[in-house]
């Protein structure tokens, strides 16, 4: 059906502007890209969580617009903003949709 593609960090405090300002310029960027349907930015009720939700039409396309140049240098200065020292410090999960109330169009 679709690919949910999540990443949750915790940066601090006088960080978490800049990481929303990179979710929002990934957003944009990704909403270009072949097989984008949708994104979200989010934040936990207690504001220490920042996240972001892409929805993409298939595993290929997101995995493609992964491996774009552009792509790594913003993951790399999500990266620098939060000064994590090891992808395993970032929360980042594939998931598949298995219903949805409304249609999941990509973009072609």
């Amino acid at each position: 059906m679709a690919i949910l593609r999540t990443t949750i960090v915790r940066p601090e405090p006088e960080h978490r502007q800049s990481v929303l300002d990179l979710f929002d310029e990934m957003n944009a960027f990704f909403s270009q890209q072949t097989g984008f349907i949708s994104a979200l930015t989010f934040t936990s009720h207690d504001g220490d969580e920042v996240g972001r939700l892409g929805v993409w039409d298939t595993e290929e396309h997101v995995d493609a617009v992964a491996q774009m140049t552009h792509t790594l240098a913003l993951r790399s200065r999500l990266v620098e903003v939060i000064g994590l020292h090891s992808e395993d410090e970032r929360d980042e999960m594939l998931y598949t949709v298995i219903s949805s109330s409304a249609p999941l169009e990509a973009r072609q």
